[in-house]
């Protein structure tokens, strides 16, 4: 019996040295897998510290070309706005030129139509006076006869600056 044990026993110690050993292999299997794991681990690490680093550097130069590109629009639209302002200020001077010299124009006109209107009467009034006044010319000669048209003259411009003066008495007292 105790041959029988010892075999027994040697048989199980021999099974344990060889599940020993089956563990020992894979304990070293595992231990080199976990290497392995280890290395693979770093260099995923490592791969991800240096694109987390890109991500940040992209971050950096993306934030420096927004804040570029938006200087840039700003300086462009402020520009713009001035090269508006430029030239709405030339059109004001243009149109203010313009209708300085439409008013000009029209004045002018005015002026010619008024001194034209006093021509005509003049010469309305030269061209009624033969006719009426032929037996006068026959009777006192022409010098008193242009004598006497002078004095009509002289006393229808009396009356005209009478009437303006009356005129410019009345836009003043309407202005005030």
């Amino acid at each position: 019996m105790a041959r029988e044990m010892y075999k027994y026993l040697k048989m199980e110690i021999k099974k344990l040295l060889e599940k020993n050993q089956a563990l020992q292999a894979e304990n070293f299997a595992n231990s080199v897998l976990m290497n392995e794991l280890n290395v693979t681990n770093d260099r995923l690490q490592m791969e991800n510290d240096r694109y987390v680093y890109e991500i940040k550097d992209m971050k950096l130069k993306f934030e420096n070309d927004r804040r570029v590109i938006e200087r840039t629009a700003e300086q462009k639209v402020n520009q713009i706005q001035e090269d508006c302002d430029k030239q709405l200020k030339q059109l004001r001077e243009y149109m203010t030129i313009e209708i300085n010299v439409a008013i000009a124009i029209k004045d002018k006109i005015i002026n010619d139509n008024k001194f034209q209107q006093e021509k005509l009467k003049k010469f309305a009034t030269l061209l009624a006076i033969p006719r009426l006044h032929f037996d006068y010319i026959e009777k006192h000669g022409v010098n008193q006869f242009v004598e006497f048209c002078e004095d009509i003259v002289k006393r229808e411009r009396a009356l005209q600056v009478a009437k303006e003066a009356e005129k410019e008495k009345l836009n003043l007292r309407q202005k005030q």
